[in-house]
């Protein structure tokens, strides 16, 4: 009878240590050992003295995500939410970075919604995710994204001005000690209005005749365009490992080839961050000086994005000491680190395997336990009973069928006990990740 309860205790602190584990340990180890791999990347000589965290496509779901209304769409948005806050929680807590960047599309359905209180109430839900813990020392800039504002010829104007006027203007530079981070609107750039393009195109303009004199890293919602078919490399999580071409309702994988190549010739940036994809790709251009210039297109931070493992970037800037030869040798005034985060439907899976293995072995014991009280039951013992005459087989049965349902009412009744007292931890567990999610 001791292995009862000793059992129910393994189980117990199974269930403790699985919950805690999933909700938050394997999060914190993840962001913790990318950190600590950026950090090894960083020259003995050179001096770290800017941090930038690069996350996009967080897109939090919403009615026009996947069509869902009720129960269905609420446990949807409490699920991805929670991982959004989470990992988006950890990874200021672990890194501790000086400048976050979101590359766009903040929320899935931002363009289509044409009530304003409507959509007031998703982008305070959205704030209420990205929550700058640390900005008195760090600043974070926000960019839109298709899937806020629509794109090219399609763009909605009323969504791109009431989203701008919270977040900001979406093609701005920002001085990051010896670098400059130019945060160009390239969908915007993509429209045939010029009262749309207008803002990009100043910022372009005015590096048309003299090249910014620091490093420049460009970030664009959208990819620049390249090769049909040119290789994303091994961090590639989809089948094809290429971008296509590909338009359609407000979206365009990949800008047009005559905008990229005057971004590329009046920028000649040295590094390209890009999201929209939501998977990580890496590829070359080629700028007319005959430099190659990296674009990494950084994995949505989202579970709910189509790719198994959500990511982000963390990059690391040292000092130029205002050598011109910087701007022609980028690797050697940063590093880029793409941080891969655990697959959380993976995590949900283990939850539930380990949920039937529970019920299994519980059911077991139980079974155990049932036929250990029938045999020691001196009612139950069959030498009790002798029948010797058909009219006591049939007088048999009776006690037969209630010994069966007996057996039975103990086996459920063994069951729910000890499920009630298993499921007790992980739900305290669970509430207490919630709660330690949101609050710390």
């Amino acid at each position: 009878m001791a292995r009862r309860p000793r059992l129910l205790t393994i189980l117990q602190v199974y269930w403790v240590i699985l919950i805690i584990y999933g909700e938050l340990g394997i999060f914190y180890q993840e962001i913790y050992r990318c950190k600590s791999q950026s950090i090894q990347k960083v020259p003995k000589l050179n001096e770290v003295y800017r941090r930038v965290a690069i996350i996009t496509d967080p897109q939090i779901v919403d009615n026009y995500s996947y069509g869902h209304t009720g129960l269905r769409l609420y446990l949807e948005q409490f699920f991805t939410d929670l991982n959004l806050r989470k990992t988006f929680s950890f990874m200021q807590i672990s890194t501790r970075p000086d400048v976050i960047v979101n590359i766009g599309d903040l929320m899935d359905g931002g363009r289509e919604w044409s009530d304003l209180d409507i959509w007031s109430k998703e982008y305070a839900r959205y704030r209420s995710i990205f929550v700058n813990r640390y900005p008195e020392s760090c600043s974070m800039y926000e960019m839109v994204g298709n899937h806020d504002i629509g794109i090219g010829a399609s763009i909605v104007e009323s969504a791109a001005s009431r989203l701008k006027s919270l977040i900001g203007p979406s093609t701005r530079e920002i001085r990051a000690g010896d670098h400059l981070l130019v945060l160009l609107d390239t969908i915007s750039l993509e429209s045939p209005k010029q009262s749309i393009r207008r803002e990009a195109e100043e910022l372009l303009n005015k590096y048309k005749n003299a090249l910014p004199s620091s490093p420049v890293l460009l970030f664009s919602h959208v990819p620049l365009w390249r090769p049909p078919m040119t290789d994303c490399g091994e961090l590639y999580q989809g089948k094809k490992n290429y971008l296509s071409d590909i338009h359609g309702y407000q979206y365009h994988n990949l800008l047009s080839k005559n905008t990229t190549e005057d971004i590329l010739q009046k920028l000649q940036p040295s590094m390209i961050f890009s999201g929209d994809d939501h998977d990580t790709c890496i590829v070359n251009h080629h700028i007319k000086n005959g430099r190659l210039v990296e674009e990494h297109t950084v994995g949505t931070l989202s579970w709910a994005g189509g790719v198994p493992k959500t990511s982000f970037v963390l990059m690391n800037l040292y000092k130029t000491n205002g050598q011109m030869a910087s701007l022609h040798d980028p690797s050697a005034t940063f590093d880029v680190t793409h941080c891969f985060l655990p697959w959380q439907l993976g995590i949900y899976i283990t939850y539930i395997v380990s949920l039937v293995a529970t019920f299994v072995i519980l059911t077991l014991l139980s079974l155990s336990q049932s036929c250990h009280h029938t045999s020691s039951s001196p009612d139950e013992d069959p030498t009790t009973y002798i029948p010797v005459n058909d009219k006591d087989d049939a007088d048999e049965v009776k006690p037969k069928r209630q010994q069966l349902s007996g057996r039975w009412s103990r086996l459920a009744k063994y069951l729910g006990r000890s499920m009630l007292k298993i499921s007790v931890y992980p739900i305290l567990s669970f509430i207490l990740c919630l709660f330690i999610t949101h609050y710390f």
